[in-house]
């Protein structure tokens, strides 16, 4: 009971006279708890003697009044019973908060007294009077006795006593008593009242300041999951049934006040939790989205914030000052999800000038960290499809070059694809990182037997089935223009692609009306059809010859002559630069 009177007399203290009080709240050890406690007393009841000293004509003395003062407060606190560490500690805050709440209160009224004896005997006591009636309010309601405060209030000898009335000036005991008595009254009877009620509703109010936690927490939780698996921001839909909560967190075993505060809380608690925390991951992303770095003609490295991703740019790859930067995004949308799984975010390589691109004098390096499968690939988005960039894994990295002429950026990503079919021919061939990588583009399948032969010359049909893989024709054609042909029958499973190509004019037939789609096709027809595509009239197999022999030094055999049939792997090369240049 004397603690928590105590305790009390701080606080209204504080609203009274505007004393800040430094309490580690926060403290877990014995020696922190007593030193605090005895802090808290010692600047109450210091302040309280150096007003009554100054008031009663005394000098500035708090070491005396401050001996006075400990003897009482190791009778009230009890503190012969407690352990010595705990009685040495509450002694030490006591007496450093007694001395400076001594002093403060001695020196501000000795500055400028602007109340009577009487006024601060009459505030005093009210102070007082509050502390016990709300005691005795609270203590008369709890052993159900009725709201009557004249049966507790102290009799005035034993307020003299108490609070030593007897050695202070006749106007400061005179307002004491009053104050204490006015302020007595009205304390007991408010606080019996408010007992009763609060009594009443402090089952559901708990209920809704737990059900408050712990919606808060899990709606943390499952907003940072949400928003993780690329999910909208949509508490509602994330919120547990009533029923969960009441299993979860063991409802049924509570009052039923309790249980409607705690599903009440919990829905408000998880709404701003959720949102909170989806947001705030929203947030974290926006700061580590964007790096720029600037370029030049020495080179450089250019890192995404998290580290997964970099760029490396030899000197001389560049020759005017740019900037580059990486921002990054959310994991992959994948249009191939049941055999594609993505390992990385995405991210965006951007050219930060107004033409958003540059030359490259030199191909440049991305690289991921990657520990992983080795059907594990860096893929770029492409008209919102991912396209396999061939890809070297070592030692804990994956790597691709980027060798486009104009680079524009990109956005990048690690992914596993666990569904194409090896085929073993291809890797040892000149060729065999275009072809392996048009197999891990979907474009190529290979034999029954696992080889995809290519040295073997292509056919027509076959070619121009490949052409449209790559150029991602639709499937929208009608068979009536190639049923001219005296052939038509023997298309077979090469009718559409057939009919397709002769609808955008890029192959026709021989001047016999027929088409022989099995027939191999030469460098010169290959030129033909690809100067019809779009944007691509310049075309020369010479240009893919010369760069065979610069980079494979691979002889072709279009230098006797283009008379000569193509060979399934030339085609491929010869795609996939086109492709990679953006001229198909």
């Amino acid at each position: 009971m004397k603690k928590t009177k105590v305790i009390l007399i701080v606080l209204v203290m504080i609203l009274i006279q505007s004393i800040t009080t430094s309490i580690d709240v926060q403290a877990i050890t014995l020696e922190d708890r007593a030193y605090n406690e005895g802090k808290a007393v010692g600047r109450s009841s210091g302040q309280i003697y150096g007003q009554k000293d100054y008031i009663n004509g005394k000098r500035n003395n708090w070491q005396k009044a401050h001996a006075e003062e400990e003897k009482i407060v190791i009778d009230d606190y009890n503190l012969k019973q407690e352990t010595a560490t705990y009685r040495f500690n509450f002694l030490k805050g006591f007496r450093e908060e007694f001395k400076l709440g001594y002093e403060n209160g001695y020196k501000n009224f000795s500055g400028n007294v602007k109340k009577t004896t009487y006024e601060i005997g009459l505030e005093h006591g009210k102070i007082f009077g509050i502390i016990d009636g709300e005691i005795y309010g609270k203590k008369d309601y709890y052993e159900g006795k009725v709201n009557d405060w004249r049966n507790q209030i102290p009799s005035e000898a034993s307020i003299r006593r108490e609070h030593s009335l007897n050695n202070d000036a006749d106007k400061y005991a005179e307002g004491f008593l009053l104050g204490y008595k006015i302020a007595f009254e009205e304390s007991y009877t408010n606080t019996y009242r408010e007992t009763n009620i609060d009594t009443s509703k402090a089952p559901k109010e708990n209920g809704i300041l737990h059900g408050t936690e712990m919606g808060f927490k899990l709606g943390s939780t499952l907003g940072q999951i949400d928003f993780a698996d690329k999910k909208s921001n949509n508490w509602e839909k994330a919120l547990p049934s009533n029923l969960d909560v009441m299993i979860k967190y063991n409802l049924n075993r509570e009052v039923q006040e309790y249980r409607e505060g705690f599903l009440v809380g919990f829905k408000d608690g998880f709404r701003d939790g959720y949102i909170e925390s989806f947001q705030q991951q929203n947030i974290n992303l926006g700061k580590e989205n964007i790096n720029y770095k600037s370029i030049s003609m020495l080179g450089g490295n250019l890192t995404s914030t998290d580290g997964i991703m970099k760029l490396e740019i030899e000197p001389g790859t560049i020759y005017e000052e740019k900037y580059l930067s990486i921002q990054k995004g959310d994991f992959p949308i994948l249009y191939n999800a049941n055999s594609y799984i993505p390992v990385t975010n995405s991210y965006f390589i951007r050219i930060e000038n107004q033409f958003k691109t540059i030359g490259l004098h030199n191909p440049i390096m991305l690289t991921f960290k990657y520990y992983g499968s080795e059907r594990g690939g860096i893929y770029q988005l492409v008209d919102d499809k991912w396209r396999y960039l061939y890809s070297d894994i070592k030692d804990g990295e994956i790597s691709t070059k980027l060798d486009s002429k104009f680079y524009m950026g990109g956005v990048y990503a690690v992914i596993i694809d666990d569904n194409y079919t090896e085929l073993k021919d291809v890797h040892s061939n000149w060729a065999g990182q275009e072809v392996y990588t048009f197999i891990r583009r979907d474009y190529i399948t290979g034999y029954s037997d696992k080889t995809f032969k290519p040295e073997a010359s292509i056919t027509r049909a076959e070619f121009i089935t490949l052409l449209g893989r790559v150029m991602e024709w639709d499937n929208d054609v009608n068979h009536d223009q190639i049923k001219k042909f005296s052939d038509y029958n023997t298309f077979g499973y090469y009718g559409d692609v057939i009919a397709k190509a002769t609808s955008l004019k890029l192959i026709n037939g021989y001047a016999d009306n027929t088409f022989k789609p099995t027939k191999p096709i030469n460098y010169k027809e290959i030129e033909f059809i690809l100067q019809r595509i779009p944007n691509n009239n310049k075309f020369k197999w010479s240009e893919i010859e010369d760069k065979m022999m610069y980079e494979k030094y691979t002889r072709s055999r279009s230098i006797l002559s283009k008379e000569n049939n193509i060979t399934k792997v030339e085609v491929v090369y010869m795609l996939y630069h086109l492709q990679n240049e953006g001229k198909i």
